[in-house]
């Protein structure tokens, strides 16, 4: 992931990225500004093995289980901007911004 988001900083793409509790939330937020993301982290008890990656009109669900990682992409504008509006945001809102140590 650090790859993903030194890449896409490079190309000047600024980013919102939720992240469940994890060493490697931790890891990243002291990178905020050179990745160009915003992160906010969810409290204790939404913990999950999946996420997902939202741009123009694809959504990508991926499972973030170790030995067990896939990713299914949906290029679909009807169902990214639900996923957008619908799930992405509330979580945004509700999550907890991460202080840079």
């Amino acid at each position: 992931f650090e790859n993903y988001f030194t890449r896409k900083a490079a190309l000047g793409i600024h980013s919102r990225v939720i992240y469940s509790p994890c060493a490697f939330a931790d890891k990243i937020s002291a990178k905020q500004t050179e990745y160009k993301i915003d992160l906010r982290i969810l409290s204790q008890d939404q913990e999950s093995e999946s996420g997902f990656y939202l741009w123009d009109n694809t959504l990508a669900i991926q499972s973030l289980k170790e030995n067990k990682r896939s990713c299914t992409m949906i290029e679909n504008k009807d169902i990214a901007h639900f996923f957008r509006d619908n799930i992405f945001n509330p979580f945004w809102k509700q999550a907890k911004p991460i202080e840079n140590t």
